[in-house]
């Protein structure tokens, strides 16, 4: 997409989750008005703290952010949900067994990890 892909990009996540107005969807997201008048009307492409802070409170994830800036093609979201995807094959505690034999590899002593929910 273009600079205006991000613009674009946050008029369709306020569209999408049917909030009627710039208003309405900056007091569900606990923003000011404005900040989502600037995003939806920007011509530049916003920094990388504006997209992390657009992703959370969109609950994107952020390479969709970037995709829509620019910063990244869709074949490289691709590759991100497939790695995505593969890591859903194992269970938590798989990864942080696999995770603490890679730190106790690294010569320095495991760090304990705990795991919630």
């Amino acid at each position: 997409m273009s600079k205006n892909g991000f613009s674009m990009w946050v008029r369709e996540q306020i569209d999408a989750r049917g909030y009627a107005s710039d208003e309405e969807a900056a007091r569900a997201l606990r923003v000011y008005p404005s900040l989502i008048r600037q995003w939806t009307s920007m011509v530049r492409v916003p920094s990388p703290e504006v997209f992390r802070r657009v992703a959370a409170l969109f609950d994107a994830p952020i390479h969709e952010v970037l995709i829509a800036s620019g910063y990244m093609t869709e074949e490289e979201g691709r590759s991100m949900n497939a790695a995505t995807t593969s890591l859903r094959q194992f269970s938590t505690d798989q990864i942080l067994d696999e995770l603490r034999r890679r730190i106790g590899d690294a010569g320095g002593s495991p760090i304990p990890v705990r795991a919630e929910g």
